[in-house]
């Protein structure tokens, strides 16, 4: 029970950051806005990274993927076994 709440809060916190990419050109360009994405998602995060022993960049794309991340530019660049619609 106690894994549920916490991935509700956790997706409740990364929907709010989808609204960082809504015009990526206000951000410096996708490599900016995926950065920043990146930074925001680790601070959410930081509970999967502890559960495992793989590098950074698999527990970020984890966590996104399983907390359902279906913006198309997470997606593609942090979901890579989930094709972009």
């Amino acid at each position: 029970m106690r894994h549920v709440l916490v991935a509700l809060l956790a997706l409740a916190m990364v929907l709010q950051v989808f609204s960082l990419c809504d015009d990526w050109k206000d951000h410096g360009g996708p490599k900016r806005c995926k950065r920043l994405l990146i930074t925001h998602i680790l601070s959410i995060c930081g509970d999967f990274e502890a559960m495992s022993n793989s590098n950074p960049v698999e527990n970020l794309s984890t966590c996104c993927c399983i907390l359902g991340c279906t913006d198309e530019f997470l997606r593609y660049n942090l979901c890579p076994n989930v094709p972009a619609k």
